[in-house]
């Protein structure tokens, strides 16, 4: 139990708070709400963004706001514990439901409306009061007694003048003889950070504090032998590294006859925390090498990196396989016995989170150093000693082959010489970078990795190039089809349109493929009818996505003001001619990884999609798969099912090689929403391996953080080979429960559901998920039902990680929903297993959410 309470206390406390920051020169008229935005997941933080009156409770919020001024005075007055004799009656609505918030009681009567309802409009109703009360409330200006928020904000800005007490305490006494960090050659932009052989950011093998900036993803590729390892990595913030790795251990035979040849593969997950960036003192960070796998790869750390002109110097203190040197007492035994021990080897099913080995064992310093040879040729010099004790490894050390029969035959050459390792690394471009290095003193070992920033935005429209004169609105018809031809003529086909002469307002209803971020588009409108037609004052937009009109986003002369879900009738209609056919024809793949026949199997193809929109609310969509080139001739493995549940995806070596060729997806769909109630359903073959029926609801307010849905399907097992009507004998009724959460401080996607599952198994999947302003998206997942790990098999239960980059990144064409990516999962079984399908209107309404406009 310690250990868990130790690991939680480490990774959710704002450390940042008490990091020096790199930059010297914050402004000191920071708002008190920027302030609680910067704590993170400070308590502040939360009442802030729900309103700075989440204590009343939300339903007597949406009460009293809704109330006349006199009735909402009254009723405040009317409790003792807020009553002030000298209010007066121009009192804000916002101030008084910060004031009412004092009573704590009156949270536990009103709450139950519902959460979702009261977050919403809180938010609608404060953002309309004026400017000056909005600017006094969220900065704490306003006295408001002993609520909550404000207590919160107090607590946050002590935090934070203490810091700058504490910095400028340093900067006249020990700061004058430390030197200033500004100066590294490794803090600027372009010198990202270095990659490892099998450790994600560090030296050689050893791990660093260094981290690359939020969006990145990197590959990572490395041959050290005896291993060869594959990486791929993420980054949702710049705080956070998250890892999914492969390695193949050529001591070791993997899998059953007759494929006893191939050497042994191992994957699992990393995970690494920023704890502070450098300063005065060293950036820190702490790390957790394959902690939901085996344990055979199974190692944590703590490791601080400073850097100052040429030089990067890192050090730290490491456990399991980072500990094996053994030359530390493990510091963490004073407070438990149990950190002494530490299971070695390889443990379960694997998949299971081994807490108990966390930090435990063994513990064992490391460090290094690198040094900048060449600033124009990006060319480093890298030198490390290594925490590793290779000779003590169960995969290794050809002392143990003998006592193994799953071992290959013993190698003198991979006996280690020595604990140094020295290298080069080279960095040519923002995109690549290589490390050559000799290591243990008799191996030749190289990696390269190669990453990008996936989350900078696409390249714009090009509408504002093609502004016209600014000319009255006199003959509205006119500018009708005028804005009708020109906006459809950039891909942006408008469905409605409507100006209002006394209000001088424009109402323009439309749908697009050109862009993910929906604000650039919007913009660019705006900018291009203020830049054309000199009368109008706001725009109103409404964005559709087939029958649904989602939030009504307004702008005003100074840009975006609001979003609310209003109707608005139009008197400009334009008639579309339905149905319409959409085709494409583009290069798809397939990769299959980690099977007992070899380490990677895929395919390259050609995909035909054809959609039939037969109106508004229906569509046909057809997608057919014609082969290029695969290496499916050497796949085939025993699939080791379950003894409890029927084989269907493990079978997903016979689906790759028996439907080479054919349909993949032929589906009809309908789609409609009654206000803020949405509809889906679908008949068809919706996946590879199943067809069926499925239908989806959806209850999902403008602006709301809450979204709640269900979800039920009838399935039939689909033939292995590509075929539009066979099956096979297997069917299954399947049912979710669904809820959804954004938040919108970490642009964090949360989704849990309840249900019935493939393998008639029932439980709960949880999933996470950063989206990016431009569509590039990265999380994860896991799934527990009653079935038990013995049951599920290898991997103990269902979890995985999945990603999706927008298209448009890479070409000079915008596609609106285009992307690429997958999801991955460590082994592949039946249990936990869902329905995939094509469309989800979670994701369809997502431009109800002001996410997409500011």
């Amino acid at each position: 139990m310690l250990r868990q309470v130790l690991l939680v206390i480490i990774i959710t406390f704002p450390w940042y708070l008490f990091a020096d920051d790199q930059s010297k020169n914050e402004t000191e008229d920071k708002t008190a709400r920027e302030r609680v935005v910067d704590a993170g997941n400070s308590l502040g933080s939360f009442f802030v963004r729900v309103g700075d009156g989440i204590a009343d409770g939300f339903n007597n919020v949406r009460a009293r706001l809704s109330d006349s001024e006199d009735e909402d005075q009254e009723e405040v007055e009317s409790e003792p514990e807020l009553e002030k004799e000298d209010e007066t009656e121009d009192k804000t609505a916002r101030e008084r439901v910060v004031n009412a918030g004092n009573s704590l009681g009156s949270f536990f009567v009103r709450v139950g409306d519902g959460i979702a309802d009261g977050f919403n409009n809180v938010r609608a109703r404060l953002s309309d009061s004026e400017d000056e009360d909005q600017e006094e409330a969220a900065s704490g200006g306003v006295d408001e007694g002993n609520s909550l928020n404000n207590y919160a904000i107090t607590i946050i800005d002590t935090t934070k003048q203490q810091k700058r007490n504490f910095d400028s305490f340093l900067d006249n006494t020990v700061g004058n003889y430390l030197p200033k960090n500004e100066s590294s050659l490794f803090m600027n932009e372009y010198n990202l950070p270095g990659r490892t052989m099998a450790a994600g950011t560090g030296l050689i093998y050893m791990p660093s504090a260094r981290f690359f900036p939020e969006g990145y993803m990197i590959y990572d590729r490395s041959k050290s032998g005896p291993y060869d390892h594959f990486r791929l990595n993420f980054m949702p913030f710049s705080w956070v590294e998250a890892s999914l790795f492969y390695n193949d251990i050529n001591t070791l035979r993997y899998g059953l006859q007759p494929q006893r040849n191939q050497s042994y593969k191992d994957k699992g997950f990393s995970f690494r925390l920023k704890l502070k960036n450098q300063g005065y003192f060293p950036a820190l960070a702490i790390g957790l090498e394959d902690f939901a796998g085996t344990g055979l790869w199974s190692s944590e750390y703590l490791v601080g990196s400073y850097s100052y002109n040429n030089f990067d110097v890192t050090a730290g203190i490491g456990f399991g396989k980072f500990g094996l040197r053994d030359t530390l007492p493990n510091p963490l035994a004073y407070l438990n016995e149990s950190f002494s021990y530490r299971f070695v080897g390889i443990k379960n099913l694997g998949g299971s989170l081994n807490y108990d080995s966390w930090f435990a064992g063994p513990a064992a310093y490391f460090g290094g150093l690198e040094y900048l040879v060449s600033q124009k040729y990006k060319i480093s010099a890298l030198l490390e000693y290594n925490s590793f004790d290779f000779d003590k490894e169960i995969t290794y050390s050809p002392k143990m082959d003998r006592k193994y029969s799953d071992r290959f035959a013993p190698s003198n050459r991979f006996i280690e010489r020595s604990r140094y390792n020295f290298g080069l690394r080279w960095k040519p471009t923002k995109t690549f970078q290589t490390t050559l290095a000799f290591t243990r003193g008799n191996e030749v070992s190289w990696n390269f990795s190669f990453m990008g920033n996936m989350s900078r935005v696409s390249r714009p429209l090009g509408l504002v190039e093609d502004i016209d004169r600014r000319k009255p609105v006199t003959e509205r018809q006119k500018m009708y089809l005028e804005l009708l031809e020109y906006f459809n003529s950039k891909g942006i086909l408008v469905q409605n349109l409507n100006y209002d002469l006394d209000s001088k307002t424009l109402v323009i209803k439309y749908t697009q493929g050109k862009k993910n971020e929906e604000i650039d588009v919007i913009e660019e409108m705006d900018l291009y009818i203020r830049g054309s037609y000199s009368e109008i004052v706001t725009t109103i937009f409404t964005p559709k996505i087939g029958p649904h009109e989602f939030a009504t986003i307004y702008y005003d002369n100074n840009g975006f003001n609001r979003i609310n879900s209003d109707k608005y009738q139009t008197s400009f209609n334009p008639r579309v001619l339905y149905p319409f056919l959409e085709w494409s024809v583009s290069p798809g793949y397939k990769i299959h990884l980690g099977s007992p026949s070899g380490f990677l199997f895929g395919e390259l193809n050609a995909t035909a999609r054809t959609t039939l929109v037969y109106n508004q609310n229906i569509e046909v969509d057809l997608s057919y798969i014609f082969p290029l080139i695969n290496n499916y001739d050497d796949l085939g493995y025993f699939a080791d099912p379950s003894d409890n549940l029927y084989p269907l995806r493990v079978n997903i070596q016979d689906y790759l090689k028996g439907g080479v060729t054919g349909p993949e997806i032929l589906q009809v769909s309908y789609q409609e929403n009654i206000g803020d109630h949405y509809f889906l359903a679908m008949a068809g073959n919706m996946e590879l391996m199943l067809g069926g029926v499925h239908f989806e609801y959806l209850y999902r307010k403008t602006n709301s953080p809450f979204a709640i849905g269900a979800d039920i399907s009838h399935v039939q097992q689909r033939s292995f080979e590509k075929s539009f009507f066979k099956y096979q004998r297997y069917n299954s009724n399947l049912y979710n429960l669904n809820a959804y959460f954004y938040e919108d401080n970490f642009d964090l996607q949360f989704k849990f559901s309840y249900g019935k599952y493939l393998a008639k198994d029932v439980g709960y999947t949880f999933e996470v998920a950063r989206k990016f302003r431009n569509g590039f998206t990265v999380g994860g997942f896991f799934t527990r039902t009653n079935l038990s790990a013995k049951e599920f098999g290898e991997g103990s239960f269902d979890k995985g990680i999945f990603f999706s980059v927008p298209i448009n990144l890479f070409t000079s064409k915008n596609h609106r929903g285009g992307s690429f990516g997958d999801g991955y999962r460590p082994v592949t079984r039946d249990g936990g297993s869902k329905l995939g399908t094509t469309k989800n209107l979670f994701s369809i309404t997502t431009l109800k959410s002001d996410y997409n406009y500011q």
